[in-house]
């Protein structure tokens, strides 16, 4: 999860100093691409969009969570 709340810094950094230079359709189209590679190496069943979009908003709670403290025990 300290990786996943690193690449989200990063990420929100990008945008706040680096966003007139960002492409956003060609960051969409890397991503899917690579959210398709990523399916297909760790699901059974076929691709599927709509699934990847729940499993991207179930992250965002568990990012939430950390931001929040409720991820501490």
């Amino acid at each position: 999860m300290d990786e996943q709340v690193k690449q989200f810094y990063d990420i929100l950094m990008l945008t706040r100093y680096g966003l007139a230079d960002l492409d956003c359709f060609i960051v969409r189209d890397k991503y899917l691409k690579r959210a398709e590679g990523e399916w297909t190496v760790r699901k059974e069943e076929g691709y599927d969009l709509e699934q990847v979009i729940v499993d991207v908003r179930k992250q965002l709670l568990r990012y939430e969570m950390v931001d929040s403290g409720e991820d501490r025990i």
